[in-house]
């Protein structure tokens, strides 16, 4: 049976059985912090391809990563959402 997808109407379902211990500690950190230095940059791009954060050019050679709504859906739903 393949793997349930993600589609709008599922976003945070399908977010919760695809990502990875690693990635869903990133979001974790990232809803905490703005500091994202030491995170995994491939655990980073996940989170940007399941629309759960996005990329802002603050400068440059500086980025800052976002929260989604379906981010914040997420982490509200095991407790952990502001």
């Amino acid at each position: 049976m393949p793997a349930p997808q993600a589609t709008p109407g599922n976003a945070t379902q399908g977010a919760i059985e695809m990502l990875s211990p690693h990635e869903f500690a990133a979001l974790l950190i990232l809803s905490n912090s703005e500091r994202h230095g030491e995170l995994d940059p491939a655990d980073i791009g996940t989170l940007v391809e399941r629309q759960l954060v996005r990329l802002e050019s603050r400068s440059a050679e500086r980025n800052a990563i976002r929260i989604t709504t379906d981010g914040e859906r997420l982490l509200r739903s095991i407790g952990r959402g502001r």
